[in-house]
């Protein structure tokens, strides 16, 4: 008998101790931790403003019309900042380009439709009764005579005005013109081509049509010739050149300093067919 009851304890001690394993089971792991979010990528280089290339042009003597005209052109967009616009105006660009430059950020934003309230319906109101009106008394008419009125004459043909006869355009090829500023990787007088259009002088670049100069007439004040201490005329000078406010433009025949040539006397003489009143100089180099 002793012997069964320690046999019936053991095995409610075994069952305790299964339940107790059981309920102390380890809990499933959780998910990973996540991974680090990559890193952030390196700046790139902070790039030159498009509108530093207009400041460069307008520096470089191109004429206030042609820059205007290349912004409408070209498809870039400006996006000028408060910054951008008083870097433009302190290195002297017009407010005409500068707006130019402000109009390639887009159209305005559409302005927001009107909010049209609903119809309110309007009880209708009886008409009042009509009021008896009595008729108007005719005013009396004074009697005025008839006046004979003589015809006028016929007016006169209007006088025909002359129109000014149309200005020819003329060009000269085998031109250099001196570079501005300090040269030092390239030529001190680059070829091109040298054309009055209008009331504009054109240089084109041979090279690199950056170069390019449109000046119109209005900006030039002087026009000049350079000629060798011992030219017995002006068909001896080799150089010709006008001037601005802020900038000199200087132009020789290709072949040479010293090289006979009638160009730059042919570009005198024709300018100052346009021009008359333009200032006009010459100026005397020594002899090499």
């Amino acid at each position: 008998m002793l012997l069964h009851t320690i046999r019936l304890a053991a095995l409610f001690v075994a069952l305790a101790l299964a339940n107790l394993a059981f309920g102390q089971a380890a809990a499933p792991e959780g998910p990973a931790a996540a991974a680090a979010p990559p890193e952030a990528g390196s700046v790139s280089a902070a790039r030159a403003k498009p509108f530093e290339q207009v400041v460069k042009l307008w520096k470089a003597g191109l004429s206030e019309e042609f820059l205007r005209r290349k912004i409408e052109r070209e498809s870039v967009v400006y996006e000028l900042s408060t910054d951008d616009i008083i870097a433009c105006k302190t290195a002297g660009v017009p407010e005409s380009i500068i707006e130019a430059m402000m109009k390639t950020g887009g159209p305005p934003a559409p302005a927001a439709e009107a909010v049209v309230a609903p119809p309110v319906e309007i009880a209708p109101v009886a008409p009042a009764p009509p009021v008896a009106v009595a008729p108007p008394v005719p005013p009396s008419v004074p009697v005025v005579p008839s006046v004979h009125m003589a015809a006028a004459p016929p007016a006169a043909p209007a006088a025909t005005v002359p129109s000014p006869a149309p200005r020819v355009d003329r060009s000269w090829d085998g031109l250099v013109r001196r570079s501005p500023g300090v040269v030092l990787f390239r030529p001190r007088w680059e070829p091109g081509k040298l054309s009055f259009v209008g009331d504009e002088i054109r240089w084109l670049d041979a090279g690199d049509e950056a170069r390019n100069v449109v000046l119109p007439l209005a900006r030039i004040q002087e026009q000049f010739l350079v000629c060798p201490n011992d030219a017995s005329s002006d068909a001896g000078c080799y150089e010709w050149g006008v001037k601005t406010a802020d900038a000199e433009f200087r132009f020789r025949d290709a072949g040479g300093k010293r090289e006979m040539s009638s160009k730059p006397l042919d570009l005198f003489t024709s300018l100052q067919a346009l021009a008359p009143n333009l200032a006009a100089k010459k100026y005397i180099a020594k002899k090499e």
